[in-house]
């Protein structure tokens, strides 16, 4: 583990031991698969998720990073950390502002950062579902792993559906695409699906799927990265 991941998630854990349970929301998912024999295979995951109300301001840290090795080589590092600031205009309407680092060893980027305002649309809210719908402006800088860094103006939207299907069974699912202005060529598109299964307060079990493409990306380099997680949840 890294000095950039120790402190990302150092910064995460900071958020909720310095606020009360009532003052802060948290999710984190944990997931750890090692096996032994013909390969050595050891997988793991951390996904954190903080949320603050104040009033109408609302504070978010999202970090994820997922890592693996195969035989002792290391064969997934990727790192992501959000941080977004929203305001609740009214009922249906939120702005917002957000800044996302994105460190991914084996891409063809040594890192993308890209920050600046959006808007999200509630669409739907009821005690069953829940949708919202985005769009952000933002200013982009990406360092390729060979040449120099690129920045440039990209427009990025998003969807966010929730579903209670029981009690205690819930799924979840979120899309974004995230385009360079004037090249259209040039754009990222993640998808997230996930069901929860909730024991009690504090504890609940998880299966996660992420698909992330990339159109630009280097000779040798795949355009698409899927990752499946299942594991314990813990929120506190």
């Amino acid at each position: 583990m890294n000095k950039k991941i120790v402190l990302s998630l150092l910064s995460g854990l900071l958020l909720t031991t310095t606020l009360s349970a009532e003052e802060v929301k948290t999710e984190t998912n944990l997931s750890y698969m090692q096996s032994k024999g013909n390969s050595d295979i050891m997988n793991t995951s951390v996904d954190f998720k903080g949320e603050k109300k104040i009033e109408k301001n609302i504070y978010k840290t999202n970090i994820n990073w997922y890592y693996s090795e195969e035989n002792s080589v290391e064969t997934k590092n990727k790192l992501t950390v959000n941080i977004t600031y929203e305001y609740e205009l009214n009922k249906k309407i939120n702005l917002n502002y957000m800044a996302q680092y994105e460190d991914d060893k084996f891409s063809s980027f040594n890192y993308k950062f890209f920050t600046g305002p959006g808007v999200i649309y509630k669409a739907v809210k009821n005690q069953i579902q829940e949708l919202k719908l985005g769009v952000s402006l933002l200013y982009e800088k990406d360092k390729p792993n060979t040449g120099k860094s690129i920045d440039y103006m990209a427009v990025m939207g998003t969807e966010e559906y929730k579903y209670k299907i029981t009690k205690t069974v819930h799924c979840a699912q979120d899309f974004s695409i995230r385009t360079e202005v004037e090249n259209t060529d040039n754009y990222n598109a993640t998808a997230n699906f996930g069901i929860t299964n909730k024991f009690n307060k504090y504890f609940s079990a998880s299966v996660k799927y992420k698909i992330d493409y990339t159109n630009k990306v280097l000779p040798g380099i795949k355009n698409t990265d899927r990752v499946f997680t299942a594991g314990l949840t813990i929120n506190y």
